[in-house]
């Protein structure tokens, strides 16, 4: 997994999907098992949504701290009740 950038904001890359800012993690759901890190450092992992597909969404998290959830930017099934904080990802 590799930090990329979008428009103003940070991705996360990861073989040929693009992850893309979506909102804080304590409004979605909660973090799984750690499935990498980003760039090899070990402070910057990420980790399964429960419940969902890392094809779609992932959680990015530095120690202590909830983490910031994830979408796949060509993912267009966004569960009920759910909307971005960003209104660029809506």
């Amino acid at each position: 997994m590799t930090r990329g950038e979008g428009d103003g904001y940070a991705t996360i890359i990861w073989g040929d999907r693009t992850y893309v800012p979506y909102g804080a993690l304590s409004a979605y759901g909660e973090r799984g098992k750690q499935i990498g890190t980003v760039d090899g450092d070990e402070d910057d992992r990420v980790y399964e949504l429960k419940g969902y597909s890392s094809d779609e969404w992932i959680v990015s998290s530095l120690p202590h701290d909830l983490g910031m959830l994830l979408k796949e930017v060509d993912v267009t099934d966004i569960p009920d009740g759910w909307q971005s904080e960003y209104e660029w990802n809506r």
